[in-house]
């Protein structure tokens, strides 16, 4: 591993410290020849604009290898500059380890030269003054205290990263040799990776790279010509799925931040922050299904634990005799205190069966009927139930009251969630909130938000007289 450079003879370099000189000066050659990884054009372009620059932002489509190089360059750094600290974070310690540090340590084993110091699972030591850690945002401390002449801080998943990160940041770049990296989707337009982004198109330019799915080699090249990286199969299903005004497809199609409208219910920054929360399963126990009507439509099921919402059914093509016996088997199998079911067209006959088989167990949940259309238990307020419900939602994940899975599934429930809108409705001589139904969404060109309605009725405050109560046990 190369280490301080050092002249042999007069005028000239040892091969070592050729080698050391020549890494610090190229990390595109470092990826190639020491890593043996081949970085695209603009995974090269970024590791460029990390030497030359102090602090470079990547808004990035989805799968375009950013966190790939965000790991090479870690690497690079600790060992162009010897005594250095390197600090990475991400919205979560999921995150930090699954992602930035999974691809250092593959990285690391894969090197074609040993890289040398003892790699652990958010850790790189090459001595007690020479390392590199993994951090959550959810502790600035860990980041405020780092002191030496070179400094490189990894910021993955940017847009998550809350403020009090880039705070502490902003008093690191005084050392010798700072340079910050943020890379991520650009999926909250009202951020610190937003402002950072903006602070860099005003003042150096050449420092902002914005990748878009367009952008990248396998869809330039019409064909996959390096695995892993974002397909037109993966862009044309986001566009089917998402619908092109999305604010998940601008961002993580198009690597450009959304410019949501202000009558958008549910904002991404909000969105993004309940692929983050950690609540536990304590709660009332809620399982709502949404019944597919027609076409590409899917049947969703969700489970709410107190404030935990995860997904357990989503399937397309189903009849309402098929529907009936898998919402059953999943009322055996996670005995809900309380099942809610899309009543409104085709889903009346599950509700029916449903209700049919409790009544032969003699056992089972409180049967809720979901008509969306049906009136509020807050009339005054609310156009409808479906309103009321979803208004309910917004007010949760406004003040960060939701943790949804992370992951693909999260990916389409955050688009449904964020492309509906809402608007005031006159009603004789007072004024209600009134949700976009789906046939106004679909109108939009926006898919049935099926996992948004799901999650919706889950939450809904439940209309007591429309509840079937026969209570679980013997």
């Amino acid at each position: 591993m190369p280490r301080k450079v050092r002249r042999k003879g007069p005028g000239r370099f040892s091969e070592e410290a050729q080698i050391a000189l020549r890494i610090r000066q190229d990390p595109p050659w470092f990826f190639r020849n020491v890593l043996g990884y081949e970085p695209w054009s603009m995974q090269e372009r970024i590791a460029l604009s990390v030497r030359d620059n102090r602090r470079t932002a990547v808004p990035s489509c989805h799968g375009a290898g950013k966190s790939k190089v965000g790991a090479g360059l870690c690497l690079w750094f600790g060992i162009a500059f010897p005594g250095c600290k390197i600090a990475t974070t991400a919205p979560s310690f999921r995150q930090v380890k699954n992602i930035i540090w999974a691809n250092m340590r593959q990285m690391h084993e894969r090197a074609l030269m040993p890289l040398g110091g003892e790699l652990f699972t958010t850790r790189w030591e090459m001595d007690p003054e020479w390392y590199a850690f993994g951090f959550t945002t959810k502790d600035p401390d860990a980041v405020s205290g780092i002191h030496a002449p070179e400094i490189f801080i990894l910021l993955d998943e940017a847009a998550g990263i809350l403020n009090p990160i880039w705070k502490a940041i902003e008093g690191l770049t005084s050392s010798a040799f700072p340079r910050v990296l943020s890379i991520g989707n650009p999926t909250d337009p009202t951020g610190g990776f937003k402002k950072e982004c903006d602070d860099l198109a005003a003042t150096n330019p050449e420092a902002l790279i914005r990748i878009s799915a367009f952008d990248t080699p396998n869809l330039q090249a019409g064909k996959i010509v390096i695995p892993g990286l974002t397909t037109q199969e993966w862009v044309e299903e986001r566009k089917r799925d998402w619908g092109e005004e999305s604010p998940l497809y601008v961002a993580k199609v198009l690597g450009e931040f959304p410019d949501q409208a202000d009558d958008a219910l549910i904002r991404m920054s909000w969105a993004e922050k309940a692929k983050v929360a950690e609540f536990d399963d304590s709660g009332e126990r809620v399982l709502a299904v949404d019944v597919a009507r027609f076409g590409r439509n899917r049947t969703v099921a969700y489970l709410r634990e107190g404030r935990r919402y995860r997904r357990h059914l989503r399937k397309m093509g189903l009849d309402t005799v098929q529907v009936a016996n898998l919402v059953w088997e999943l009322i055996e199998d996670l005995e809900p205190d309380r099942v809610v079911i899309d009543d409104s067209g085709v889903g009346g006959g599950v509700t029916d069966q449903i209700r049919d088989k409790i009544r032969s167990a003699g056992r089972g949940p409180e049967i809720d009927a979901f008509n969306g259309q049906n009136q509020a238990n807050d009339p005054d307020k609310y156009s409808n139930r479906r309103t009321e419900g979803y208004w309910t939602l917004r007010g949760d994940f406004r003040e960060g009251l939701v943790d949804i899975e992370d992951g693909d599934e999260s990916d389409d429930v955050i688009s449904q969630l964020t492309s509906i809108r809402y608007r005031t409705r006159n009603l004789g001589r007072q004024e209600v909130l009134q949700i976009e139904t789906k046939d106004e969404m679909e109108r939009r060109g926006m898919p049935s938000p099926d996992d948004a309605d799901a999650i919706m009725m889950s939450r809904a405050p439940a209309q007591q007289s429309k509840v079937v109560r026969l209570a679980w046990g013997s």
